[in-house]
């Protein structure tokens, strides 16, 4: 089975867009609301994104799964129909299992970016009025270096702690953003791994039940036979 959901990866894009853009109006509010808030739209989004990939099925799965609800004698079965509309729900429990892992993988580096590198909105800030001339770049951020100032104060660093946390970001932000972007790489990797995992899954379990209901009908059609023939 080959297929490659480029209609997924395109709506994980929009998705995070629309956290991205949140955050950032969000970003003057208060820590602890300004987390609450962050988790909620993840989940929402994550829950979204789930939604969109259990629907979006490869189109043999999902005539399989049809098929596999009709009786031989051409007729719906709704407890077939339930066993498949089950066995989607678990293909979205293991797609819920990988966001999770990457969810709290992710949140946790970031609230140790957040608390003990750089304040997250400094650094949006940051990233989006990047310029190839460092020293006009370094002259725009004179406002958000202020703010980092006071982050460092009010996290407790001396005078010189704060140069050298200072220094060491000018010097590493390429590294940190190569680190950023191997992460969302990693993650894309990850879901893309977890998916189509659990399509082998889910495809197995349709093939499964439909071998065990050919059989079942075969022997109901040679049982039915063979009565007819002991009968006559």
């Amino acid at each position: 089975m080959s297929w490659k959901p480029q209609f997924t990866i395109a709506t994980f894009l929009l998705v995070t867009l629309v956290v991205a853009v949140l955050c950032a109006e969000l970003q003057n509010g208060p820590a602890f609301k300004f987390a609450v808030t962050l988790i909620v739209i993840q989940v929402i989004a994550f829950g979204f994104i789930i939604e969109v990939l259990s629907r979006q099925l490869p189109k043999a799965i999902g005539q399989a799964q049809k098929k596999n609800c009709v009786r031989h004698d051409g007729t719906w079965s709704k407890n077939r129909e339930a066993i498949e509309t089950k066995s989607r729900t678990q293909l979205k429990i293991d797609l819920a299992k990988a966001f999770l892992l990457v969810a709290v993988a992710t949140n946790m580096a970031v609230w140790f970016i957040h608390s003990e590198v750089i304040p997250i909105p400094l650094a949006f800030d940051a990233i989006s009025s990047f310029q190839v001339d460092q020293t006009a770049w370094r002259s725009d951020l004179s406002d958000d270096e202020n703010e980092l100032d006071r982050w460092m104060t009010n996290s407790g660093l001396s005078t010189q702690q704060s140069r050298t946390h200072k220094r060491m970001l000018w010097n590493a932000w390429p590294a940190l953003l190569a680190v950023a972007a191997f992460w969302i790489a990693a993650t894309f990797s990850f879901i893309g791994f977890a998916y189509k995992y659990a399509l082998k899954n889910l495809d197995r379990s349709v093939r499964y039940r439909a071998e065990q209901y050919r059989l079942k009908e075969l022997h109901e059609t040679v049982g039915h036979d063979d009565f007819a023939i002991a009968a006559g």
